[in-house]
């Protein structure tokens, strides 16, 4: 992974919103819209446009019409920090 879609991902997760949906997606196979509404304090239009960020930055997919967690994407962004690479030393 880049530092430039390592930041453009940790970007993504600037809102506690979006981190508990990304945190209850990685717990959950899947969710659905309505299972997501009931566990967050968000009204179904802002669920939506968190989603939508996340799913256009990779985080999560959507399958049929429910959402998942890239647990695969997410678990390389989480060990970029510690993992060495050539723009340190």
């Amino acid at each position: 992974m880049h530092k430039d879609e390592a930041s453009r991902l940790f970007a993504s997760l600037g809102d506690p919103n979006r981190v508990k949906i990304v945190k209850m997606l990685y717990h959950n196979e899947t969710l659905s819209v309505e299972a997501l509404t009931q566990i967050m304090d968000l009204s179904s239009l802002e669920l939506k446009s968190h989603l939508s960020l996340l799913c256009e930055v990779g985080l999560v997919k959507k399958q049929n019409e429910e959402y998942c967690c890239n647990k695969e994407l997410l678990d390389t962004l989480l060990a970029f920090i510690p993992t060495r690479c050539g723009c340190c030393s």
